[in-house]
């Protein structure tokens, strides 16, 4: 009788352990994501009441987990979250989204913190410049190849929003030339696919730019029709360098702008270096491409074209004239 009471004693003590893990490991599936919202811009305003999304990672594509409004100390809270998700929220602060890090709960953790930094606005464009342009070139079965890479600065504490009108109601921010013929760019950074778009040899961006340096690349391709290629573009901000890199001893580069540099070499690959300095807003620099590996082997074509459409011109003259001179004997004869 002892060991049956001593066994169900054993037993009931085993459940209620299992029991209690079981529960604690629920409770540590779920936690707390608090948002904190600090103000960059000295003498800013205290950024309470403004919205906050909090969007999750699902399939490789984020859904909407939940809103809340920061409240007067700027931070808003969400409780009950899939701590084995990743999260990201947006902070709309007078009509500009301002975006948090990854916000990630570590093993054992059941609540997280993230700082989001807002600022306040301008639209002034004297605080926008580009501190270095980078210009890759190379060419590759009849294509020049073309990959930019931009340093677009905003020297102020205050987010840029543009002030011209841009895409779906917002201001454009960013405004890159393209040369004459480029075709539509592969963004690689910087730029959205839904806040970018191209009218002729011009880029136009509408995300604001937030103080401090950001960073954009995107590469198109060139048609060449002769052994030179002739590449002008039109600057929009203050750049402080331009620079174009080419395979050393296979193309070259002229232009009245530029100066030829020191060769460098990058990840084992010797490039010759072109520079243009301190270029002024509205600024626009012409550079020939040179020593492509044109071959026109289209020519004897072309010629026989030529050949056979001026011997249809002449004949075609000549029967109008038989024609003509027909006419007239006939209209002698009534």
């Amino acid at each position: 009788m002892k060991r049956l009471i001593l066994a169900a004693l054993l037993l009931s003590l085993v459940l209620s352990l299992s029991m209690h893990l079981v529960d604690g490991f629920a409770q540590a599936s779920k936690g707390t994501i608090s948002i904190m919202a600090i103000n960059g811009t000295s003498g800013g305003d205290q950024p309470s009441g403004a919205t906050v999304l909090l969007q999750s990672a699902r399939d490789d594509k984020l859904v909407e987990a939940g809103k809340a409004t920061l409240d007067s100390s700027g931070i808003a809270n969400f409780n009950d979250f899939d701590v084995s998700r990743l999260y990201v929220a947006t902070i709309t602060y007078k009509n500009v989204p301002f975006f948090s890090d990854v916000i990630q709960f570590t093993a054992g953790q059941s609540s997280v913190m993230s700082h989001v930094s807002v600022y306040e606005s301008t639209g002034d464009p004297a605080v926008i410049s580009d501190a270095r342009i980078a210009m890759y070139i190379s060419e590759r079965d009849g294509i020049v190849q073309v990959t930019e890479a931009h340093s677009v600065t905003n020297s102020s504490t205050l987010v840029y929003v543009g002030s011209a009108p841009g895409v779906a109601g917002r201001f454009q921010t960013v405004r890159i030339g393209l040369p004459t013929g480029a075709s539509v760019p592969t963004y690689a950074a910087g730029f959205s696919e839904t806040t970018v778009q191209r009218g002729g040899n011009v880029l136009t961006d509408t995300r604001p730019i937030l103080p401090g340096r950001k960073e954009y690349a995107f590469s198109y391709d060139l048609v060449y029709l002769s052994n030179d290629l002739e590449m002008s573009r039109r600057f929009f901000v203050p750049t402080s360098r331009f620079e174009v890199f080419l395979p050393s001893g296979v193309l070259n580069m002229q232009g009245p702008q530029l100066t030829k540099e020191d060769q460098i070499e990058i990840s084992g690959r010797k490039l010759d270096r072109y520079s243009v300095s301190s270029i002024g807003t509205g600024s626009s620099i012409t550079m020939t491409l040179g020593n492509l590996p044109y071959h026109d082997s289209l020519t004897p074509l072309r010629n026989w074209i030529l050949i056979l459409g001026g011997l249809s011109g002449v004949g075609l003259i000549g029967w109008r004239v038989f024609r003509r001179k027909r006419t007239l004997a006939l209209q002698a004869n009534q």
